[in-house]
């Protein structure tokens, strides 16, 4: 009846004010007239909210037809649900409820399926929460990424914000549109070829009565290959007669060290003695998509890097080993990691393990692009490129910094820098070592500093974005380490008060089982453009950790 009122109201104004045109031009007038209508029409018309609940009653229910792949994310999806809507449940299900009134929210939906007219495609390292025809759909490739998705939509609820009380205690919980998105990460390599014919043509063959090897290294390399190019390739069983574009794996079964990569103009074969081998074939691979060729003789003394925009920052971290550690001479290791830095070129680099010969020997070989800040210990030193940027300093002139180092296991470090062509544009990087629990008492006290002092950096800080490179033997198993705050983890998850760009090749430490290397930065206050970590044969020979990087752009 209300929108009926209005609408016989806007008619009435409407012919009232043609009325009064007499012999003016009516067809500027009605220009105007126009816009007056627009602009009083309802606004729930144009809806930019999706309602969840009305008056204490769900709209939608949950689908998850594969609870069996999607356990931990159905359980979440519903628990949160409850809790973002004040104590109401949502009915879930495995099959869907046709010609139901309630839309549904999907667990694992098929974006590129879904929404086929859409720009943007998912990869391998995406995920998606979107809306079709009223229904929520969680999308990705893989389990975990669609844990991501419903994780990234749901924090991004506000309570206070969606949630309304009326005066007989009925609920209503509406949420804007926009918590709908694509996460879909910039790949280096946009249209990746083997044999200069696009990568999506190929699949990865196994014999029939493969082997388990077999099986887990023609998985590895499917995983790896989506890591460096966001496509994830078919693995399927040999038959009668091989496809022209094959990636074809066998095994010689003789020296378990020995592998091959060899080319019959079309397809590709994958020779190997065991799972020892599987890091030389994937470096092979690697030099397949940097070089847009494939070289079949292995990779020794390569040199690669990866550009960047010029409006972008690039942060790197890298565990260098000891000086008394490794099996090549540290000054050896150190002239390898120099060359490494110099060829990326990032505009911070957070080093760990860097104490004694090694740190020193680094900084000598790379002292005409960086400079060090002084510290207490060299265990967790920052370099910055001295050509960009320039420690900010206090009215004494002071560089403004932190460090703090507990025990011989861990350090941290801050220090603010300021851009030289634009004071105004202010970064602090830090950098940390966490020993693995297993080693340290410590390990609590320590990981309490670092979350207060982060908390601490924010409050004092609010619009200077943080870096934080390091170390942290975080453990593979469960979500997160007992003890790190809420939102570190180890890959990159978007809308939380700081995000994680590591752990994204499987370089673990497997006596501890715990993942190490990562980068964390302020997602609230920049945008990550991509993140790597750089493995390859003259890299591995420098320390038992590859360095990771990521590029981001200031908000």
């Amino acid at each position: 009846m209300k929108r009926l009122l209005c609408g016989l109201l806007v008619l009435i104004m409407l012919m009232s004010a043609l009325a009064a045109c007499g012999d003016k031009n009516v067809e500027g007038e009605s220009e105007s007239i126009s816009e007056s209508v627009s602009q009083t029409q309802p606004e729930e018309e144009i809806s930019d909210t999706i309602d969840l609940v009305i008056d204490s009653k769900p709209m939608y229910y949950i689908l998850c037809e594969d609870k069996d792949t999607h356990t931990g994310t159905l359980t979440y999806v519903i628990e949160e649900l409850r809790k973002k809507s004040g104590g109401i449940s949502f009915e879930h299900t495995s099959t869907k409820k046709e010609n139901s009134e309630l839309h549904m929210i999907c667990i694992g939906g098929d974006y590129d399926a879904l929404f086929p007219d859409s720009e943007a495609k998912m990869t391998y390292s995406g995920y998606a929460a979107a809306i079709k025809d009223g229904d929520i759909y969680l999308c990705a490739n893989t389990a975990e990424n669609v844990k991501k998705a419903a994780t990234k939509w749901l924090t991004s609820i506000v309570v206070k914000e969606c949630v309304k009380k009326d005066e007989n205690g009925l609920t209503d919980v509406s949420i804007p549109k926009s918590t709908m998105f694509l996460y879909d990460p910039d790949y280096v390599i946009s249209d990746p070829k083997i044999l200069s014919v696009p990568m999506k043509e190929y699949s990865i063959v196994i014999p029939k009565d493969s082997d388990y090897t077999q099986g887990y290294t023609a998985k590895r390399l499917a995983k790896g290959m989506a890591l460096l190019t966001g496509q994830m390739l078919d693995i399927i069983e040999k038959g009668d007669t091989l496809p022209e574009r094959a990636i074809v794996i066998e095994k010689n079964g003789e020296d378990k060290y020995a592998w091959s990569v060899k080319s019959d103009g079309t397809r590709i074969y994958v020779n190997y003695g065991s799972t020892y081998a599987f890091e030389k074939i994937m470096d092979n691979f690697r030099g397949i998509f940097s070089e847009g060729k494939i070289d079949l003789s292995g990779r020794v003394d390569e040199r690669i890097t990866i550009e960047k925009n010029a409006d972008e920052i690039r942060v790197m971290t890298s565990n260098v080993l000891f000086t008394d550690h490794g099996s090549i001479p540290y000054s050896n290791r150190a002239d390898l990691l120099a060359d490494l830095y110099l060829d990326f070129m990032p505009d911070f680099i957070g080093l760990q393990e860097a104490q004694g010969g090694i740190g020193a020997a680094i900084y000598e070989g790379i002292k005409e692009r960086y400079e060090r800040i002084s510290q207490i210990s060299g265990h967790t030193p920052v370099l910055y490129r001295k050509d960009i940027w320039r420690p900010v300093t206090d009215s004494e002139g002071a560089t403004v910094k932190n460090a703090v180092r507990e025990t011989n296991c861990w350090g941290y470090e801050w220090v603010m820098f300021e851009r030289i062509d634009d004071p105004t544009v202010k970064v602090i990087v830090g950098n940390l070592h966490f020993p693995p629990s297993s080693y340290s008492t410590s390990r609590p006290a320590a990981m309490d500093h670092f979350n207060n002092e982060i908390k601490r950096l924010e409050s004092e800080y609010k619009d200077i974005p943080i870096f934080v490179t390091g170390d942290y033997n975080t453990k593979v198993t469960g979500k997160r380490h007992t003890g790190l705050d809420d939102g570190w983890e180890e890959d990159i998850i978007a809308d939380t008060t700081l995000q994680s760009g590591g752990q994204l090749t499987e370089d673990t430490d497997d006596k501890n089982k715990t993942t190490i290397d990562h980068i964390c930065v302020s997602s609230k206050l920049v945008e990550v453009v991509r993140h790597r970590g750089v493995s390859y044969e003259t890299m591995k020979n420098s320390s038992d950790h590859i360095p990771y990087f990521v590029d981001i752009k200031l908000k």
